[in-house]
């Protein structure tokens, strides 16, 4: 099933009791900060973000609010520079860290990808209640410069189990659109919203 992407309605959002009432005051009184679009999961297997007018934000924030997979897996992220045509996938498109929490039994564990990566992942690979967080696009690559991200994940649940990324896209050519993804099993329910914030005029 395709993701059902759009621009975002405000009103669909208030009162809605999957989106954190806090995201949406911030952003509506934020003067830098537009909402650009949301992506209602319902059993898809990916969903595809596109990030339009690259030159006119300093950067982009993905929130996840109340993500639910239908197995056990980690939530990746891949790039595009063809607007969601094609995504890297190639062994060294990705550098990356990893930093997780589980409050189970207060463990640290840490992992990472220095030339191998094929994916960014943005969460850990066990917990399948719902995850919120948020994730940062830092670098355009107005410049040819990498595209820089870090997301936080948390899933409340179970564990809880609090994750921590920063990682990097090692192409040169401009990111505009990414693939949320689980690697395996569907994401069953609750919305990615993309937020762009502003350059200075």
């Amino acid at each position: 099933m395709p993701s059902k992407t759009a621009p975002l309605d405000f009103k669909l959002l208030q009162g809605d009791e999957r989106v954190s009432p806090q995201w949406v005051d911030y952003f509506n009184q934020s003067p830098v900060t537009e909402l650009l679009s949301t992506t209602i999961l319902e059993g898809q297997t990916e969903a595809k973000i596109l990030l339009h007018d690259t030159d006119k934000y300093s950067k982009f924030i993905v929130v996840f609010s109340d993500v639910t997979r239908s197995a056990s897996a980690a939530l990746n992220m891949q790039t595009s520079f063809d607007l969601g045509k094609n995504f890297d996938s190639a062994s060294g498109d990705y550098r990356w860290t990893r930093t997780y929490l589980r409050g189970s039994d207060a463990a640290e564990q840490n992992d990472n990808s220095s030339s191998t990566g094929t994916y960014i992942p943005l969460s850990g690979t066990d917990a399948i209640t719902a995850l919120s967080g948020n994730l940062e696009i830092l670098s355009q690559n107005s410049n040819n410069t990498k595209t820089v991200f870090k997301a936080e994940t948390l899933c409340p649940q179970t564990y809880p189990e609090q994750v921590f990324v920063t990682g990097q896209r090692d192409a040169t050519n401009q990111t505009n659109a990414v693939r949320i993804y689980p690697a395996s099993g569907a994401l069953e329910s609750g919305y990615i919203i993309l937020l762009g914030v502003k350059n200075r005029d």
